[in-house]
């Protein structure tokens, strides 16, 4: 049995669509296979994908999309891992850990100093040094159950089409300017992403303040479910995201997701921070679910700490780490942190560390998900000197909460 992992090619792409669908138990209809192979080659550069080739046939694959998210303000590089698949009659046999391992070198010499996904199956991506990095909230209700507080005194929102993203974007550039998770968004994610999210059409609709500027927006979709024994099948509203610039927008723009009461419920993925509740006249009528949400690795340790931005609290701050990991072990080793101007410098160092963790404890660090002091009391690192975990939170505080709101 011959193996080999390489990129896939143009006439590869459908191929890849079948093992992603067949082992997702999503439509292999060929029309769905042509739309999936549509969207890979309109969202990502095929030479950022791999596959494993077992005696010529493919047996597994993954797809690296370049994307850039924000931290502090800042844009950090990261290459966001998407349709990790392999078909059945190859599991068990190291395909995937291949990839992965080959996926982590690959970022690094692309300059991809961070790492993202989404999965159900946590073990398999701490194994390789991927660890939770945010949570999700999800609320749901009936939109008959709950009012806004202070609703605003005249309809101000419209329906969008995707033609008009420009709008949209700018509002969320200035939302995500100085949060932290959000990726960095290119028309063509607007347009394949947002707006047809999973191949399916999603709707948006824009508040504009009473001189015509935009001031929030939603992005959402309706769907239908057959429930058994009931007559009708079941309708819900899936608020993709909403972003609001001033209260009377975040108001008004939940006021028009309310006015779809021929849902039965309205389900919404949100950040913890997210102000929902303060809003709401019956908050108790809103249930409330906690998930894990995305995973984060350090891919490049120097080079992620020194692209990542300090707030003011960090200036002059020093932390010598010693990282521990076993599948990319150009990162193993002792780095000593010193904060000038807002930046890390990062060196290779012989003394004595500070804190000693693992890859996977570093990235809830690095985007603010876990505080130091938290880390030590569950014994996800150790503390060579005490002191240094109020250095390391400093280092690594955020301004918001970690929550990224794009799937991939």
């Amino acid at each position: 049995m011959s193996v080999e992992i390489r990129p896939i090619r143009d006439q590869e792409v459908e191929e890849f669509a079948f093992v992603d669908a067949y082992a997702f138990n999503s439509s292999r209809a060929p029309e769905a296979l042509q739309e999936a192979a549509d969207f890979a080659r309109a969202t990502y550069p095929l030479e950022w994908s791999l596959a494993a080739f077992v005696d010529g046939r493919m047996a597994a694959g993954l797809r690296v999309l370049p994307f850039a998210m924000r931290i502090n303000g800042g844009a950090v590089a990261m290459g966001g891992v998407t349709a990790v698949a392999c078909l059945p009659e190859h599991r068990r046999r190291g395909h995937v850990g291949a990839l992965l391992r080959r996926s982590l070198a690959d970022m690094r010499d692309r300059g991809q100093v961070l790492s993202g996904l989404y999965t159900p199956h946590y073990p398999l991506y701490q194994r390789y040094g991927w660890g939770v990095a945010s949570t999700a909230v999800r609320y749901s209700f009936a939109p008959k159950d709950v009012q806004v507080a202070r609703p605003p005194r005249e309809e101000r929102c419209r329906r969008v089409t995707a033609d008009e993203w420009p709008a949209l974007h700018a509002l969320y550039e200035e939302y995500t300017r100085e949060r932290n998770g959000p990726l960095v968004r290119a028309e063509v994610w607007w347009r394949e992403a947002v707006f047809r999210a999973r191949r399916e059409p999603q709707d948006a609709a824009l508040w504009e303040g009473t001189s015509g500027e935009a001031l929030g927006y939603v992005v959402y979709r309706t769907r239908r479910f057959e429930v058994p024994d009931r007559p009708f099948p079941q309708s819900v509203l899936r608020v993709r995201e909403l972003i609001a610039l001033d209260g009377e927008a975040y108001a008004g723009l939940l006021s028009y997701l309310l006015r779809h009461d021929l849902h039965e419920r309205i389900e919404w993925y949100a950040s913890p921070e997210e102000p929902l509740l303060s809003v709401l006249t019956d908050p108790w009528r809103v249930r409330m679910e906690a998930w894990p949400a995305l995973m984060l690795r350090l891919v490049d340790v120097p080079r992620a700490l020194e692209a990542r931005p300090c707030l003011e609290q960090a200036q002059g701050r020093r932390l010598v780490l010693a990282v521990h990991d076993r599948t990319a072990p150009w990162n193993e080793g002792v780095w000593r942190l010193e904060v000038a101007d807002g930046r890390l410098s990062v060196q290779a160092a012989s003394e004595q560390p500070d804190l000693t963790l693992d890859v996977r404890t570093l990235a809830a660090l690095y985007n603010g998900h876990l505080a130091p002091a938290e880390a030590a009391r569950v014994g996800l690192l150790e503390v060579g000197r005490r002191s240094a975990l109020a250095e390391a939170a400093a280092i690594f505080s955020v301004s918001y909460a970690p929550f990224c709101i794009d799937e991939f």
